[in-house]
């Protein structure tokens, strides 16, 4: 599907398609959705790391309160790092092309050595919930999401090039 001023295509986005461009009801429907599963995971990843903290931590005795203050400042702190992260990518976000690549290289979480750090994760659920809440959450309330700002933005330029290379 393309624009009226275009012949060219638009970049097709992961999970929005190309509903991103005229944004009808398909498009609102995808956003509704991916908004509640995001909502949905965090909250789950919070429970489940609150629930296992909890029945973890009841022979700890003295210690439980020192654990308990140190799980909410690393939570707190993910918080920020992830709306951090969020910043970072709305002040440059990716263009259709990064994601492409991105996709084409995979997760390759295991060949990266980052399997440990993921592991290690579980134990501290409700802080990794809390650097999704910073890093995810923003983006559902944002008129538009990161990657359809880059992909605007890149379709803009091709539009720009293209229309001086009519001249």
């Amino acid at each position: 599907m393309g624009s009226a001023a275009s012949s060219e295509p638009v970049e097709a986005l992961p999970l929005l398609g190309r509903s991103w461009y005229r944004r009808g009801a398909g498009y609102w429907l995808r956003r509704v959705c991916l908004a509640l599963i995001q909502l949905a995971v965090v909250a789950y990843m919070a429970g489940l790391g609150s629930y296992l903290f909890v029945h973890l931590s009841t022979g700890w005795g003295r210690w439980r309160p020192v654990a308990t203050v140190i799980l909410v400042g690393a939570t707190a702190a993910a918080i920020g790092l992830g709306v951090r992260e969020f910043l970072r990518r709305a002040a440059s976000p990716p263009t259709p092309e990064d994601l492409r690549h991105k996709r084409a290289r995979g997760l390759g979480l295991a060949r990266a050595g980052q399997l440990p750090v993921i592991l290690l994760g579980f134990v501290v659920l409700p802080v990794m919930a809390g650097y999704l809440l910073g890093a995810a959450l923003p983006d559902i309330f944002t008129a538009r999401t990161v990657n359809e700002r880059g992909a605007w933005l890149d379709h803009e330029r091709r539009q720009a090039a293209q229309a001086r290379r009519r001249r």
